[in-house]
């Protein structure tokens, strides 16, 4: 097997050599898109009921979502007042749609590359590429790192991205020809179950085959190729590759290729490449349990943490969210709070908050709001109820916030990808992945995968018998190839830098250790953070002044360092800035309208003032429904609200599918999916 990787890798490499067609550089601009403005702020007015509905939320949205870079705006803002000056270059390469070890496939396909040169050049300037998650997203929240990573590295450093094939630039997979992802088609832009036939369908016809070796053309195998070429092309020797999310999973799959150019790889958020026997490999099957193992945690940190603590005295976070379940799907009818869950989703109440807080904890500033809801829920005054709700109102206009970048992600890549390499096969069933849910403390509920694995597969799955059936031959998951779940030896002369977040409820810090127990070599060092949340790189402040991210400065280190992992300046972990349970009053009253979010009594009441349908966005026209996450790939959530003081119940629906923060990470409300 070690040789046949080898053989491939080489004809990789020797591909790579022979003259590649580019539309470029050309200068361009750091930023795809300007810079957006400021959030909107909920007004005050009595309340109103929006009810958008989504017929069938997509559990995708929670899954895997794509990094999200807004949380250090300020200091690629900093960062690019000294690098304003810097030639930055944009080009178009054209490679093959199939890669000849892959599939047969006929054609071309252009891959979309931004870079910024250093400014002083020798035969030795280093390179640093960039690689964003999803996967389905593009390179643009990539931006911000680019440019603050190339001013810490004083423009000595090339710094480069790119779309992956099948997204924003690089020929994005979307189903154009049947129009489904337009916000005019039935499913308002959404690519649900029952149209998920029709668009695989499609995407196979523009392919060119109903061959599934000919899916492999965007495989995260092709996408590594890709990788691979284009640093060979732009030929520099000394080239450093970070991946976050799914950016991992592929620059792993890159490592396998053996690039000479190559020297380092960062991964940050890691998804474990290998190791199904022993249950090692990340699978999305085990989503529920990896984010109740965050969960935890960080439940464990509100018990040692005084100002968590007190809210809960005599008893504790845990016990308090475990008592909240049971009384609510007991009694759905037995209060205020407990109607407006019920009213909310055909599940039992705690189904609803088990989702709501596993996207909360996905979000660094906004997990700190757990423990209050919980304690709002549990009292459930008037007052609660008002400010719960205009919270769930506030996150609704946080949604609603354009974003051109939206339209630049592929929900079938996604799709594509994730049932092809990170799906356990064959697939557990609907109810068995429910009743895992159930049985955590907080979690997203991946259940509702079972029906698109089903589809995408062709339904042989015995666990698919009572599933939705493919109403087309046409499938959405191609063979795995050679490299799939192989442990990976480090290749010689390289080195690989390890970043974790042990409050990462996206990828868990156990699949982090998994893979670096499994890389064959000694050239490797894995970095923990206590507190971080997805996407170290950004979610690791510091208390010293004006400082950068802490994992930004060790990338920064990394490169420095030439690799080694032995000289790593590791100085700034002493100056992390501590776990904290407070939410800034000037925070906490923008969601809540008081500035504490435990006992203050709201001082208005917001507007549920959402006007967007599902699929559209004020800032793209027309826009597909590839927002998940990370992503893009956003899920509905249902919120009932229950007017005490006038005796009024309403459903109130909120459709979080475009909700990006400009000041911290993404989070998203969720509601259990229905089988389509």
């Amino acid at each position: 097997m070690r040789l046949l990787l080898l053989l491939v890798a080489l004809a990789v490499v020797d591909a790579a050599t022979s003259p590649i067609k580019i539309n470029g550089w050309y200068a361009c601009s750091a930023r795809t898109f300007a810079t957006p403005a400021p959030a909107t702020v909920a007004p005050s007015a009595s309340f109103k009921t929006t009810a958008f509905s989504a017929a069938e939320p997509d559990i995708l949205a929670t899954l895997l979502r794509p990094f999200d870079a807004s949380s250090i705006a300020d200091f690629a803002v900093a960062s690019t007042q000294t690098t304003s000056s810097v030639p930055v270059e944009c080009a178009e390469f054209t490679l093959p749609l199939c890669y000849e070890s892959l599939c047969s496939a006929a054609g071309s396909i252009p891959v979309f590359v931004k870079r910024m040169r250093a400014t002083k050049r020798s035969s030795s300037t280093k390179a640093l590429w960039f690689l964003q998650g999803g996967p389905g997203a593009s390179s643009v929240a990539m931006e911000s790192l680019m440019t603050l990573l190339y001013s810490m590295l004083n423009g000595a450093v090339d710094v480069y991205t790119m779309d992956h094939r099948g997204t924003g630039r690089s020929y994005k997979l979307t189903c154009s020809a049947s129009q489904i992802e337009t916000s005019g088609s039935p499913t308002k832009g959404q690519v649900l179950n029952s149209v998920l036939s029709t668009c695989i369908k499609d995407i196979n016809i523009q392919i060119g085959a109903n061959d599934t070796k000919a899916l492999r053309s965007f495989s995260t195998t092709s996408a590594a190729m890709d990788l691979s070429t284009l640093i060979t092309a732009t030929e520099n020797a000394n080239t450093f590759v970070y991946g976050v999310s799914y950016g991992t999973y592929l620059v792993e799959r890159l490592m396998q290729l053996e690039n000479p150019s190559i020297k380092g790889y960062i991964l940050d958020g890691i998804v474990a490449n290998s190791g199904s026997k022993d249950n090692k490999l990340t699978v999305f099957n085990d989503w529920d349990k990896e984010v109740d193992e965050a969960a935890q945690t960080f439940i464990d940190l509100c018990k040692t943490d005084a100002y968590c603590s007190s809210k809960f005295p005599g008893s504790d976070l845990r016990t308090a969210l475990t008592k909240l379940y049971e009384a609510l799907d007991s009694n759905p009818k037995g209060s205020a709070c407990a109607k407006l869950l019920e009213a909310s989703s055909s599940s039992p109440p705690s189904a609803t908050l088990r989702a709501l807080f596993s996207d909360l904890l996905q979000d660094q500033t906004l997990r700190s709001m757990i423990p209050a809801l919980v304690y709002r829920f549990t009292r459930c005054s008037s007052d609660d109820v008002t400010a719960i709700t205009n919270f769930a109102i506030q996150i609704d206009i946080d949604d609603n916030t354009p974003r051109p970048s939206d339209s630049y992600r592929s929900t079938m890549l996604y799709k594509l990808i994730v049932t092809s390499e990170l799906w356990r096969t064959p697939t557990e069933s609907y109810d068995t992945l429910k009743k895992t849910f159930m049985n955590t403390l907080i979690g997203s509920n991946v259940a509702g995968m079972v029906t698109t694995y089903c589809i995408a597969s062709g339904g042989k799955d015995p666990n698919c018998a009572q599933e939705r059936a493919p109403s087309n031959n046409y499938k959405w998951q191609y063979p795995r190839d050679i490299y799939y779940d192989v442990p990976i030896t480090i290749p010689k002369g390289t080195s690989v830098l390890l970043l974790s977040g042990l409050l990462d409820p996206q990828t868990a810090a156990r699949g982090a250790r998994n893979q670096y127990d499994s890389f064959i070599g000694t050239a490797k060092r894995l970095v923990e953070f206590n507190y971080a949340a997805h996407g170290t790189i950004v979610n690791t402040p510091v208390t010293t002044k004006g400082g950068a991210p802490c994992a930004a400065q060790l990338v920064g280190s990394f490169v420095t360092v030439d690799g080694d992992v032995t000289a790593l300046d590791t100085s700034c972990l002493a100056a992390v800035a501590p776990m904290s349970f407070a939410i800034k009053p000037s925070l906490a009253k923008s969601y809540l309208a008081t500035d504490d979010i435990y006992d203050g009594v709201p001082t208005e009441k917001f507007t549920a003032a959402s006007t967007l349908a599902p699929g559209t966005s004020a800032g793209d026209g027309a826009v597909t429904t590839s927002d998940t996450v990370a992503s893009g790939y956003k899920t509905a959530t249902i919120i009932g609200y229950v007017l005490v003081a006038g005796l009024i119940v309403a459903l109130l629906v909120l459709v979080l599918r475009k909700r990006k923060k400009h000041t911290q990470a993404h989070s998203t409300l969720y509601v259990e999916p229905t089988p389509a």
